[in-house]
């Protein structure tokens, strides 16, 4: 007999803010396999307007994007009393990027490549443990 599977995301609205089409369709697939509503928008700015207008309850935030990168975005949004979790994605691994990402409000910091369980467990645990 085959064991189920655990569902970590079941019924949490994701924002992913994402600007490479590739990284969108896998993160939105992974995500909605696992249960969750996401939407996609390709640049910071869109990522903050989104947040603040509609209920999501995490947002996944790349740091390099165009019109407004990552970390402008984050800041923004705090600034204006975004209190959601706000996890970090980016292709640097370097120390500097993970502590500067925690340092303008992101709640956690993931890396690219990334690994499908980090990341389910990563957001599920800030989705639900963060209020």
């Amino acid at each position: 007999m085959r064991q189920k599977e655990v569902s970590y995301l079941k019924g949490l609205r994701i924002l992913v803010a994402e600007d490479a089409p590739d990284i969108q369709y896998l993160i939105t697939f992974i995500l909605e396999a696992d249960g969750a509503s996401v939407e996609i928008v390709n640049n910071g700015a869109d990522a903050v307007s989104y947040a603040l207008d509609k209920d999501f309850d995490i947002v996944l935030m790349d740091i390099h994007m165009p019109i407004l990168d990552g970390y402008g975005a984050v800041q923004l949004l705090r600034e204006k009393g975004f209190s959601k979790p706000i996890i970090a994605l980016t292709a640097s691994a370097l120390k500097e990027e993970r502590l500067k990402s925690l340092e303008v409000g992101c709640n956690a910091h993931l890396t690219k490549p990334f690994v499908r369980q980090e990341l389910l467990v990563t957001l599920a645990h800030h989705a639900l443990h963060c209020f």
